[in-house]
């Protein structure tokens, strides 16, 4: 074997034992992917630009503990084919350091197909069989699958976000990048589906919804699982008087910690699905563990807690100002199902729950 090969391999297989805390997740998502129906195989699948790397642990025939690693450039977004290696003969636990012997692709080759609808599912191709893997899932393992529990409890935490104020047929009269903040720190299974709740914060370093902004930029979403997306409306302006209140519709393809969709602003009586709609990506900032409790990871300085906050004024009218009083075009329904393959028309319904939730919430404090 080239010495060049062997090296490289000898690298992977050392980081992947090394490193322990995972890199921020990308589309598809890096992370640990197993076969929910049958335990006891799992690969750690790690993707930096298009270079994806993989180790995966199992049992050979006789029982005993195999693993194999791969690792090379991906053929298109979604797929990536490799070869298999296995190593014998080195390093053990607490022992010198030995290097270890390259056995060459016994385990031959291996095909990962990514679900383009979504991040955290794929196929593999290995060993004679096919079959689906999933992202590991810790909220599915911690709250169930039923009435989709998982897939509320994964919106817990803060998401920052950035959407670009797309404007096809005038120069920008601002930078075209706007971001948001989002915590959603509650969920109402008293409903079905089930909602979580939130808030847009004060500001971007306290790490939970604080009574301004509960009372002023309120939050509420939910999955729809007919679609696989979650559907959030953000209350940008309170109503008052006869002024009708501001929302910020999100409509997501959300993974365990990015997501991406559109996002509309609007003013009832008009309709978040009636656009126009702008691109949005965002990732998780802090973990659920800490917006609902304050002690999980991605926790703020204590300082940051009597940061200046107050209530934070309108998004969208700040949008408008920077472009001549008006939102930019945006994008259509239309273009929006044939770039993102989300039908933000047929959405219109799911929205009103959201509304009329915003709107008869109880008070809380934060």
């Amino acid at each position: 074997m080239p010495k060049l090969k062997y090296l490289l391999h000898v690298a992977l297989f050392s980081l992947a034992v090394l490193i322990a805390a995972p890199a921020r997740a990308i589309t598809p998502e890096s992370g640990f992917w197993y076969n929910i129906d049958e335990s006891g195989t799992g690969i750690s699948i790690e993707i930096t630009d298009n270079f994806l790397f993989l180790a995966a642990y199992g049992f050979d025939n006789a029982g005993f503990p195999t693993w194999y690693t791969s690792g090379g450039f991906m053929t298109s977004d979604r797929q990536y084919t490799g070869g298999l290696a296995a190593f014998r003969n080195g390093q053990a636990f607490g022992g010198p350091w030995i290097a270890p012997t390259y056995l060459g692709d016994t385990g031959g080759q291996v095909s990962i197909s990514f679900d383009p609808n979504d991040e955290t599912r794929a196929t593999i191709s290995w060993f004679g069989r096919t079959y689906q893997i999933r992202r590991f899932d810790i909220f599915r393992i911690l709250y169930g699958a039923g009435n989709n529990i998982h897939q509320t409890q994964r919106m817990l935490g803060e998401w920052t976000l950035v959407f670009d104020l797309y404007n096809r047929s005038a120069d920008y009269r601002a930078f075209p990048y706007f971001g948001d903040v989002l915590i959603f720190d509650l969920i109402d299974t008293s409903t079905n589906p089930d909602f979580y709740d939130g808030c847009r914060p004060t500001n971007s370093l306290t790490g939970f919804c604080t009574t301004a902004a509960l009372s002023a930029h309120d939050a509420s979403g939910y999955y729809d699982s007919v679609n696989n997306e979650q559907v959030v409306v953000v209350k940008d302006v309170p109503a008052s008087g006869s002024s009708p209140p501001i929302y910020f519709a999100y409509f997501l393809a959300t993974g365990l910690t990015q997501f991406d969709g559109v996002v509309s602003i609007y003013s009832p009586p008009a309709t978040g699905s009636s656009g126009p709609f702008y691109p949005v990506r965002g990732f998780r900032s802090a973990s659920r563990k800490y917006v609902v409790d304050g002690s999980g990871p991605n926790s703020v300085d204590p300082d940051a807690k009597s940061a200046p906050g107050g209530e934070s004024p309108s998004l969208a009218k700040a949008i408008m100002q920077a472009n001549g009083g008006v939102l930019p075009e945006g994008l259509t329904a239309a273009e929006v199902k044939a770039q993102f393959g989300i039908d933000v028309s047929r959405m219109a319904k799911s929205l009103k729950p959201l509304e009329q939730r915003l709107q008869n919430k109880a008070p809380r404090s934060p």
